[in-house]
C-alpha cells in the first residue's frame, strides 16, 4: 500500500514543498517555483464582447519610447494583455470592447494618443478556439 509520501508527486518532494491535505495542493513553501495562479473567467455569451488583436509600431525602439508606451498602456483598462514583440510590430495587445463602435472609441481616444505610436493595425477575433490550457 502506498504511503502519503510516495503518493505525493515528485517535484514537490524535491523542492521541499508539503502537500496540503485539505485541498491536495502544494503548501506555500513553493515560493520561487510557483509564481501564481490564474482563474480563467468565462465572458458571458450575452455580452458577446468584441476582442481586437492590435499590433502597435513605435516611432523608435529606445528605452525611453518603450517605457513611455508601457506606462500609457497600463492605464488603458480595455487592454487586458500586452506583449513586447520581435518582428514587424513592437507590441501585440488584446483589447476587449463592447462592440466595434466601442473599439473605434478606444482606438481614437486611447491607442492613437499613446506616446510614440506610429502605426496601429487591428484584427477582430471571430471565436475562441483554445483558452488557457483547458483546450476550450
Amino acid at each position: 500500500m502506498p504511503t502519503a509520501a510516495s503518493a505525493t508527486p515528485t517535484w514537490p518532494r524535491r523542492s521541499g514543498c508539503r502537500p496540503r491535505p485539505a485541498c491536495g495542493g502544494v503548501a506555500d513553501a513553493a515560493v520561487g517555483i510557483i509564481r501564481g495562479y490564474t482563474a480563467l473567467i468565462d465572458e458571458p455569451d450575452v455580452a458577446n464582447p468584441t476582442i481586437a488583436i492590435v499590433q502597435i509600431t513605435l516611432e523608435r525602439q529606445t528605452e525611453e519610447y518603450l517605457a513611455r508606451f508601457e506606462a500609457a498602456v497600463r492605464k488603458c483598462p480595455e487592454v487586458d494583455q500586452c506583449y513586447l514583440m520581435t518582428g514587424m510590430s513592437d507590441y501585440l495587445l488584446r483589447v476587449v470592447a463592447r462592440d466595434t463602435a466601442d473599439y473605434e472609441r478606444i482606438h481614437k481616444e486611447q491607442l492613437s494618443r499613446m506616446p510614440g505610436v506610429s502605426r496601429i493595425q487591428s484584427a477582430f477575433t471571430l471565436r475562441i478556439v483554445i483558452r488557457g490550457n483547458s483546450g476550450t
